[in-house]
This record gives C-alpha cells, structure tokens and sequence, in this order.
C-alpha cells in the first residue's frame, strides 16, 4: 500500500510505484492514466505529453473502459485489488 498523507506529506502514488499490468493498456494509456493518479489535471498532463486536453481524455475514457471503471478513484481501488498478493496468479 502507499504510505498516508501524514507519513509521506502526499497520498499520491509516484508513477514509478503505480502498477498497470492485466488492464491491456497501451503503452499512452498507462502513461496517461500513471499521471492522472499521480493528480495531475486533463490540461497538466496534455502538456507534459504534448496532446490535447481532449485526447487526454479519451485516454482516460479508454482507461476506465478496460479497467471496468468510471472513476479516478475507482481506477485506483481496481489497481490495489489486482495487485494484492492474492490475486498476483490472476493479474494477466
């Protein structure tokens, strides 16, 4: 798990600990939805990427559909899920 707001002064995963495997995302689509977690804004994250907001996001809209979500914060709890110990035989 993360560490907490009070632990860590952030509650945002770092990208590099964020692990998208088992959602058949392209190789932009993990990148857009790693900064989205990371609480980057549709706009922060098109420049950073250099794409349009609105590409962003049908990223995130293509991200949520594979994910079986329709929330940033329901992403996040479907990747803790699928990364718990216990689901590592199922994650592919």
């Amino acid at each position: 798990s993360w560490p907490l707001a009070a632990d860590a002064g952030s509650a945002r995963p770092p990208a590099s600990r964020i692990n998208l495997d088992g959602f058949g995302l392209s190789p932009r689509e993990t990148e857009v939805a790693a900064l989205l977690l990371e609480g980057l804004s549709y706009q922060d994250i098109a420049v950073r990427l250099f794409i349009s907001p609105g590409t962003v996001k049908t990223h995130v809209l293509k991200v949520y559909q594979k994910a079986g979500v329709r929330s940033k914060i329901a992403l996040l709890h479907a990747i803790q899920a699928r990364n718990r110990p216990e689901n590592a035989s199922t994650k592919r």
